[in-house]
């Protein structure tokens, strides 16, 4: 077993970040990224972790005037042009900023935890795809879920990929959120349903 400290000097899931990262920005063309956490302590977390390398923003706490024109500069498209600015490549942030925020610089969405509730996936990639305003002809989105021992813990993935599966069905598909097999057909409906409903009573 892994000792606490061992993975704070060699964490695995930060590796993979810097390693997509280092994928991302040099061929990114100006295209931004926007990294989610469901908690403040990580979005600290990964600011220290990534600031050496990267030209990173984190918010983690309240939004000063100040602040919030500097975000707007940097990842809000839609602002005049002499005002925006290109001092980061990527802002990371809680699910604060899941709403109400245009972040459409921006061209990758790096979901660092999924939360229980798929919605707020959704919501933080609606930053990026803002109706009306066009400006990358792809978007990217990137998952990292629970490894194995923490998903036969905690079922995130599999309950959050089943809620998307029906948020999907009922709604209609916009864009593939988890997985390229969101299209719902009757039977996955059926199966999907059976395996969340399994769940819930093991746990």
């Amino acid at each position: 077993t892994r000792r606490s400290s061992d993975l704070l000097e060699n964490d695995p899931k930060i590796n993979k970040l810097k390693q997509k990262l280092n994928e991302i920005l040099p061929n990114s063309k100006g295209e931004k990224v926007i990294i989610f956490s469901e908690y403040r302590d990580t979005v600290e977390y990964l600011y220290k972790n990534l600031v050496e390398k990267f030209r990173v923003l984190a918010v983690s706490n309240d939004v000063s005037k100040s602040l919030y024109n500097e975000i707007l500069a940097n990842f809000d498209a839609s602002i005049d042009k002499t005002k925006q600015k290109d001092d980061y490549d990527i802002l990371i942030v809680t699910d604060k900023f899941s709403e109400g925020y245009n972040l459409n610089r921006a061209a990758h969405i790096v979901n660092f935890d999924i939360p229980w509730n798929p919605v707020r996936v959704i919501q933080r990639v609606g930053r990026i795809n803002r109706i009306g305003q066009f400006v990358f002809s792809q978007l990217y989105i990137y998952n990292f879920f629970p490894t194995l021992i923490g998903e036969s813990e905690t079922n995130i993935r599999q309950i959050a990929e089943n809620k998307m599966f029906m948020i999907h069905k009922c709604l209609g598909e916009d864009s593939k959120i988890f997985s390229p097999d969101e299209e719902p057909t009757p039977s996955q409906l059926d199966r999907k349903s059976t395996r969340l409903n399994s769940s819930h009573r093991i746990r």
